[in-house]
Order: structure tokens, then sequence, then C-alpha cells
């Protein structure tokens, strides 16, 4: 197999409830999650390193994380995306991750306030020498904070990232506002432009490359791809695939390589 990195959903459920997040709202209607020694049998069939992505959901809220991580294959470049709320700074294991990216949730400041999100990444920061991102989802009703938000942060070192929110249309102002923020590899809806490039034949390594791992053990050439069995029963590409999706998800499109036709 020639797998080389894949986003891991460790669990669907999540100590937040994001107005723009479909993830956590899945917990309920997909309960069923593989045990950590059935993970850890999966990715013991690669010898070679991969990239693993945790995230969720909220990580932290799968039973044992901290175990799964302890025990993973030595070989492996682990990543995580976090709201950090969960994260016990000073006793997780963060030196087993190359890259560790932090989710900042306005909407949930009643849980988790800007303070102490601050003092948890600056605690974190001083832990570990990686790369540490602050992710920010580009939803409406917070779009206008983009600006004093990338200030800040870039001004405590942090790399700022501007995800466009996935299920909402932007207007062509819309678009023209978050192009200041978002890199190349990121997609707005109702850029026409883009849209239009999307409807191109092309040829993807999702699937052999690159996957996606559910909670329950499924497998899933990419967020919104075909399943390819399970991680009892892998049954991944070996060459690359055509691709018929009107868009690509950010977690995919850094990872996979694409020949347009």
């Amino acid at each position: 197999m020639t797998l080389k990195s894949c986003v891991f959903w460790v669990t669907y459920k999540c100590n937040f409830t994001c107005p723009y997040c479909r993830e956590w709202r899945k917990a309920e209607k997909y309960p069923k999650e593989a045990s950590v020694e059935d993970w850890l049998n999966f990715f013991r069939m690669f010898k070679d390193p991969i990239i693993i992505d945790f995230t969720g959901g909220e990580p932290f809220c799968y039973p044992n994380f901290q175990e799964l991580v302890e025990k993973m294959p030595p070989q492996h470049k682990l990543a995580i995306t976090t709201n950090l709320s969960l994260m016990d700074v000073d006793h997780f294991p963060v030196h087993k991750f190359f890259s560790i990216t932090l989710s900042f949730h306005p909407s949930q400041l009643h849980k988790f306030t800007f303070q102490e999100f601050l003092a948890k990444a600056i605690k974190l920061k001083r832990r570990v020498n990686i790369p540490i991102t602050v992710n920010f989802v580009a939803w409406k009703p917070q779009m206008e904070d983009i600006p004093m938000l990338k200030t800040i942060f870039e001004g405590l070192g942090f790399r700022f990232h501007v995800d466009p929110d996935g299920y909402a249309t932007y207007t062509p102002q819309e678009i023209e506002y978050l192009k200041q923020f978002i890199t190349d590899q990121r997609w707005c809806k109702g850029d026409q432009e883009k849209e239009k490039q999307w409807e191109k034949p092309r040829l993807c390594t999702a699937g052999m490359e690159h996957i996606h791992l559910f909670p329950d053990g499924t497998i899933k050439r990419c967020y919104w791809g075909e399943t390819l069995g399970t991680i009892r029963n892998p049954q991944l590409y070996t060459e690359p695939k055509p691709c018929n999706t009107k868009g690509c998800a950010g977690c995919d499109y850094d990872k996979v390589r694409i020949t347009w036709l």
C-alpha cells in the first residue's frame, strides 16, 4: 500500500456545538466507535511513515485518546486539530506531534473564554518547538473579526489560518474580502471561477495515497468520496482514479495530487 496521509475522525463527539459545524451533530446518529486496539492494529499494517491527522468532533472526547496517541507506531507522523479546551497541556504527549492546529470558535466563548484559549495556547507554545496554527472558520456572523484576530495571533507568534464556511454561499463582495485571508488551497462557495474549474475531468490520488478514517472504522476515499472497506478490511486503490466531486475539502486538497485532464 502507498498510503501517505489520512484524516482521522477519531470521534464525532464534541463539547462544543458550533452552528457552522455538522460533525458534532452526527454523534447521536453514528455512536459506534472503533476501539484503541482496532485502530492500532490498522496503523501497524503500514511500515512506511504516514501522516495521521487527528480531528473530530473533538479528539479529546474519544475515550482513552491519550492512550491511543502514546501507543501509535513510532514511524508515523502525528498532527492534531483541537479546540484546546480539554487538553491537559502539562501532561498530554505533545512531543509526539509535528503539527498542532487550534480551532478558535467565538460562538463557544460561554464555554471556553478568549482569555482561557490564549492562556492555554501560549502555555502549549512554550512546551513545543513546532508550528502551531490557530484556525478560524469564516462563518458570516464572525467574518468581521478576522483582521483583529489575525493581528492578535500572529503578533503572539502563531500562524493564523482562515477556512471558508463550507456550507455557506458567499456573495462576490464577501469573496473579495476573504481573498485577503485564505490561501489558494481554499475556495469559497459562490466563486464562479473556482466552481467552473471543478467541473473539469481529473484524476486524483485520494483513495491511494490519502484517505479518511471515520469513528466506526469506515474508510473513505476523501471527505465526500466512496467507501473503501474498513480498517479490518481495507480496499485502497493502487492507482489514481477519476474524481467527479464539485470541489475538494481543504483537508484533502492539502494532501492529494490532482491531474487535470
